[in-house]
């Protein structure tokens, strides 16, 4: 099962964003979230929040409210239902905004999904972030920029597809030698020997 949460952050483009939705996906809004929902005029199976951003009456067919005073975030909350539920394979929406805090942490939660082997991506009308240890493959066409941003050092990297090639390379974590790199066929290839990080195909509307 899929599982599709919206958070609060940004998004412009509601039709690109609904074009990537399926019509058995498990539809979860994470507090101020619920706002994109209603614009889609998607009915969620979930809300969860506190509700501190709500500004919306709401309504899902079921709904979590959670305690303001709570360790994590309502993004967070939403993942660890969509797990509950038994998603193995997680879309997250609207979790990239002005709040560098929010987004940062939405992005960290897709290391904590690969260590439960969850197929997880966080996207929005630019970016497509990934989390990779080890190797990964992407999908795209000809001229897609992608990035490979280590989030530990990464040892003897190799590339395929990838217009500036890497052989067996390290990546410094705090380095950008990385960024926009460029797909040279519909698929590249990205191999670590140890470390890693993030694959981001972004893409500029």
């Amino acid at each position: 099962m899929r599982a599709v949460i919206f958070a609060g952050g940004r998004i412009s483009d509601y039709t690109y964003i609904k074009s990537l939705l399926k019509t058995d996906d498990y539809i979860i809004a994470a507090d101020s979230g619920f706002a994109h929902v209603k614009k889609m005029e998607l009915f969620p199976d979930v809300m969860i929040g506190d509700m501190d951003s709500v500004k919306d009456e709401y309504n899902a067919k079921e709904v979590i409210k959670l305690d303001v005073m709570k360790d994590e975030t309502d993004t967070e909350a939403a993942v660890r239902v969509a797990l509950e539920k038994g998603a193995d394979s997680i879309l997250i929406l609207g979790a990239i905004g002005s709040r560098a805090d929010h987004t940062m942490a939405n992005i960290l939660l897709l290391k904590m999904l690969y260590d439960m082997k969850v197929d997880a991506l966080l996207l929005n009308e630019n970016n497509e972030i990934r989390f990779f240890d080890k190797e990964i493959s992407v999908c795209g066409v000809k001229g897609d920029t992608i990035s490979i941003i280590p989030m530990s050092d990464l040892i003897g990297v190799y590339t395929k597809g990838l217009f500036y090639k890497l052989t067996g390379d390290i990546l410094k974590f705090g380095t950008s030698r990385g960024v926009s790199n460029v797909m040279t066929d519909i698929t590249c290839n990205v191999k670590a020997e140890s470390g890693y990080g993030l694959i981001i195909k972004s893409r500029d509307i």
